[in-house]
């Protein structure tokens, strides 16, 4: 019986098409919110942006942990910095100097000094940050944020850190009980904020986020041991949708690891002729962080009035032209760089 390990391999696997189709998850169903189609979800709704969100968690999980796993805490910081970062400011500049006062032209006011300050205040990746751009958003259906996609990548840069920690320890590197404790307080955690109305705030976004990544981090620790079966997937599928249909609110609590078995599976057994579409040039970064405010955009310029399919069909076209420009432009030469400082720098093969 094969098991994860020996099934998804480490270079050759579709888990970067997989993440692509999760990014453009969350374009659909945040459209769907900016256009009007359907209303606002909350938190614990567990619509598809929210799935989708917990799947990059998941896939996170197993290869971040992977990562840490085979290097030093500084090359891994490295690697993790230039994945993370450079995009992200190049995200923000070019929607405070480019898109905002694009829409700004047609709705609102744009000036220089808030344009500055959204980019500064939002740079750090933490809780703090600035969401608008002065008044670029007035009218706007959705005038809170400019880019409703980001509140996630402070807890995916949090994750980032404790795993970077913690397994500096030998005996956490070792121990397979600190993987599945860790998973058990995720949930426990998400399970106790899940029965009490917390709204959408940082514990709750927190504790709900987790427990994904937390699954995929287990699942990595035990690969050599965990079969990878179509019908364990298929059982896995299954119990995703009952607890969709019937439980929502049990998002953070039931569907992390399911879902993280689900995409390892499918990330080894996707056809390579297919799998090779994310192999080699990785969009799903750029079409995470370009969607929301492009999306923005062609809503401030009337997209949205000519039915959500059509809108739709429109922010794919934009979201692919600045996700293939972030990854060629910035985040490629960006791992590129990492790679040459982990190894001339600091003295070690990254």
């Amino acid at each position: 019986m094969s098991t994860i390990d020996e099934r998804l391999d480490r270079r050759d696997n579709a888990l970067n098409l997989i993440r692509i189709v999760l990014a453009a998850f969350v374009l659909v169903e945040h459209g769907l919110v900016l256009s009007g189609a359907i209303p606002e979800r909350r938190l614990g709704d567990f619509g598809l942006g929210l799935l989708a969100v917990g799947g990059f968690f998941g896939i996170s999980g197993y290869l971040i942990t992977a990562s840490r796993m085979a290097r030093s805490f500084w090359i891994f910081a490295l690697h993790r910095f230039f994945r993370l970062y450079p995009a992200f400011w190049a995200a923000l500049i070019v929607t405070a100097f480019l898109i905002a006062p694009t829409a700004a032209a047609i709705n609102g006011s744009w000036d220089v000094g808030a344009a500055f300050n959204y980019v500064l205040r939002n740079a750090p990746m933490v809780a703090g940050g600035v969401p608008v751009i002065g008044d670029s958003l007035a009218g706007s259906p959705y005038p809170g944020t400019w880019n409703g996609s980001l509140w996630t990548l402070r807890y995916e840069l949090l994750c980032y850190v404790l795993v970077g920690v913690a397994l500096s320890v030998p005996y956490l590197r070792r121990t397979a009980w600190a993987f599945v404790v860790a998973f058990a307080a995720t949930t426990l955690a998400a399970a106790i904020t899940a029965t009490v109305d917390m709204g959408g705030g940082t514990i709750r976004q927190l504790t709900v986020l987790l427990p994904y990544f937390a699954a995929g981090a287990l699942l990595y620790k035990f690969r050599a041991s965990v079969p990878s079966r179509a019908i364990l997937a298929l059982g896995c599928a299954a119990a995703i949708a009952m607890i969709a249909i019937f439980s929502p609110t049990a998002a953070g609590v039931a569907a992390p690891l399911p879902l993280a078995y689900l995409l390892m599976y499918l990330g080894s057994v996707v056809p390579r002729p297919i799998r090779r579409a994310g192999q080699v040039n990785d969009y799903s970064y750029g079409t995470y962080v370009y969607a929301f405010p492009l999306q923005q955009l062609i809503v401030i310029v009337g997209g949205a009035s000519m039915g959500w399919l059509l809108y739709l069909v429109l922010s794919f076209a934009a979201t692919a032209i600045f996700a293939v420009a972030s990854w060629h432009v910035v985040e490629k030469p960006a791992m590129n760089l990492a790679k040459r400082l982990g190894t001339r720098k600091l003295g070690v093969v990254s």
